[in-house]
């Protein structure tokens, strides 16, 4: 088999969740990290590595660092969702 990235990893569980639940607006990151460890309890990254892509790698709205992922945007009120064609995004993203 081959072996998931974290980052896509991380927008399966978000994709899980918002099938799930289609009516919620986004997911928190504790949410988002616990599917994570349900989908795939023995995936090998650090908890640091899931908790960064989360909050940081994955998310169109922020400065790249050091990947450039649009898998993930960030609400205001501080949850996240799966990006979508025409939200924004950081421009070296």
């Amino acid at each position: 088999m081959k072996p998931i990235s974290c980052a896509d990893l991380v927008w399966v569980a978000t994709a899980l969740l918002s099938r799930d639940d289609p009516k919620r607006a986004g997911f928190s990151h504790d949410e988002i990290r616990k599917r994570v460890y349900e989908i795939e309890p023995e995936h090998g990254f650090s908890d640091s590595a899931i908790r960064t892509h989360i909050s940081s790698h994955c998310v169109a709205d922020k400065k790249p660092d050091p990947g450039k992922h649009r898998k993930l945007h960030w609400n205001a009120d501080g949850t996240y969702r799966l990006y979508q064609l025409g939200d924004t995004y950081h421009p070296d993203r």
